[in-house]
């Protein structure tokens, strides 16, 4: 696992999560089906190999001498991963807005794969509402928009999805082997942080060599003037 995606694990407190959270509001009078959790979780099988890190979990090295790993989650089952709740009375955003402040401020379990879908009922307008909650270790800014077109349509009556690759998740590496891959990484680390300053020392010198150049750098607005 990289640096970043472990600070976000090391920085977790019981008042300070690091997921985050998207809602989305559809309206099922569009809907050719009816929303719900069944049919939630038959589209979730059908596209999850579109994103294998919705099937990673974490495991901790030996010790904790070094970052966890992410590893394909032999057990894994999307029901542990889907949930159905329904706005208490009367529905309104008020209701709704507390209904998911208390959902988003809960933990991810970080005994499965970082993530969790909940879909909402009971909303006063009639709209169903589904609340995503994924790690930031597992995805970024840009990822997390690309998920969600991958996981779900634009359009209420889409082509039927091929059928999906069987799941074939591979082998968690045992405590023994995650030590010594620990030890390896560790005592490769000295060399890595060399390389890296060469290479810092490299672009800084060229830093340097470019400044004395005799070519102008471009300026702002300096370019001819045209009929545009």
């Amino acid at each position: 696992m990289a640096g970043p995606d472990t600070a976000f694990l090391y920085g977790e407190r019981p008042e300070w999560h690091f997921h985050v959270s998207a809602v989305l509001l559809l309206d099922p009078s569009t809907a050719t089906a009816p929303l719900t959790l069944e049919g939630l979780r038959d589209l979730v099988e059908r596209r999850i190999h579109r994103v294998p890190q919705f099937r990673w979990k974490v495991v901790t090295v030996p010790a904790g001498v070094d970052h966890p790993l992410f590893v394909d989650d032999p057990d894994f089952d999307p029901e542990r991963h889907l949930r159905h709740v329904a706005v208490p009375a009367p529905g309104d955003e008020e209701a709704f807005g507390r209904l998911i402040g208390h959902l988003a401020s809960t933990k991810i379990d970080r005994c499965h794969p970082l993530w969790e879908a909940w879909l909402i009922e009971g909303r006063a307008d009639g709209r169903v509402a589904l609340l995503m909650k994924l790690h930031h270790s597992i995805i970024d800014g840009v990822s997390g928009s690309d998920m969600a077109t991958m996981l779900f349509d634009l359009e209420p009556d889409p082509p039927p999805d091929p059928p999906p690759p069987p799941y074939e998740p591979e082998p968690v590496p045992g405590p023994e082997r995650r030590a010594v891959d620990s030890a390896v990484h560790l005592a490769t680390l000295p060399w890595r942080a060399a390389k890296l300053g060469a290479q810092l020392l490299l672009q800084g010198a060229s830093v340097v060599r470019h400044a004395f150049d005799d070519v102008a750098p471009a300026q702002p607005f300096s370019a001819p003037r045209t009929i545009l």
